[in-house]
């Protein structure tokens, strides 16, 4: 593949230092522009950088390629180790989300049940009150009938 060396690996140098806070100023190498697969057009840029890049060393081609593969292998294990971390930062948040809603479901129908027996409590106490109404209504009942 073909590289745009000055902004390619001045943009590469610049995010690999940025984490230093280094200033990172494209030298004269970075200017040269080796020729870009979409660039199709003659235009005067482009030809004076198709004749920069012919006058660069092969050699020298080719150790600043591995020098760019080096940035971005670089730059791909760091957002590697950002997606993993991010990724088990998710999965302890949904973990602690789905302990926090089974609690509150837990919660809610602890009340439930609460609020249930005491309506329960209370339909047993209105039930026997009845009975017992009834039951003295018979027994009154029963002793008008044996005073007659």
């Amino acid at each position: 593949q073909l590289y745009s060396i000055s902004s390619g690996l001045s943009e590469l140098c610049r995010m690999m230092d940025g984490a230093s806070n280094k200033a990172v100023r494209p030298s004269k190498r970075d200017a040269i522009v080796i020729k870009d697969e979409e660039s199709t057009s003659d235009q005067p840029l482009a030809k004076s950088a198709r004749r920069a890049a012919e006058s660069v060393p092969s050699s020298e081609v080719v150790n600043l390629r591995k020098e760019v593969d080096k940035y971005q292998d670089a730059c791909i294990a760091a957002k590697t180790d950002e997606i993993e971390f991010l990724k088990s930062l998710l999965d302890t948040t949904e973990k602690k989300d789905g302990e926090m809603t089974m609690e509150m479901e837990k919660n809610e129908l602890a009340w439930e049940n609460e609020v249930l027996t005491k309506e329960i409590d209370l339909m047993k106490e209105e039930h026997n009150d009845k009975m017992a109404s009834l039951l003295s209504r018979a027994s009154d009942s029963q002793t008008k009938d044996n005073a007659r």
